[in-house]
C-alpha cells in the first residue's frame, strides 16, 4: 500500500464512519434503538479502520480490526485502553442488536452507548489529521 493509497483509504473510512454516525443519531431520534446501536458500532469500526490505514494496515475482519487496533494503538499508548473497551463493547452490542431478537435496548441505554462512541470518535478524530 502506497502513502497515497493509505491516505485515500483512510479518507474513505472516515467518510463511511461519519455517515454511519449520522445515521445512528437519526435512528436514535426516530426511536429505532437496535438499528441505532448497529450503526453506531459501524461508525466506530470505520474510524478505527481509518486509523489503521494511516499506518499502512488493513484488517480482514472485525476481530482482526480489534486485534490490530489494540496492538498498534493501545499497547503503544497512542490511545488509552478505554477506547479498546468502548470498541469491543460496541461490537458486542451490535451483534446482540443484529442477532438476538430478545435483546431490547432502552432509550437511556442507547443514549449512554452513543455517548461512549462519541468519545471514541472524537479521540480518533483528534489524532487523525489527513
Amino acid at each position: 500500500m502506497t502513502g497515497t493509497n493509505q491516505k485515500r483509504n483512510a479518507e474513505i473510512e472516515l467518510q463511511k464512519g461519519a455517515e454511519a454516525w449520522k445515521a445512528a443519531k437519526l435512528l436514535f431520534e426516530g426511536g429505532l434503538m437496535a438499528d441505532c446501536i448497529s450503526r453506531a458500532y459501524y461508525a466506530a469500526f470505520h474510524f478505527a479502520s481509518a486509523a489503521l490505514f494511516t499506518i499502512g494496515l488493513e484488517a480482514r475482519s472485525h476481530q482482526g480490526m480489534l486485534k490490530l487496533f489494540d496492538k498498534h494503538f493501545i499497547k503503544t499508548k497512542i490511545f488509552p485502553p478505554e477506547l479498546s473497551k468502548i470498541l469491543r463493547r460496541s461490537q458486542k452490542l451490535r451483534e446482540e442488536s443484529d442477532y438476538k431478537h430478545t435483546f431490547i435496548f432502552t432509550k437511556e441505554e442507547t443514549a449512554e452507548e452513543l455517548k461512549q462512541i462519541d468519545h471514541f470518535i472524537k479521540q480518533l478524530s483528534d489524532h487523525l489529521v489527513l
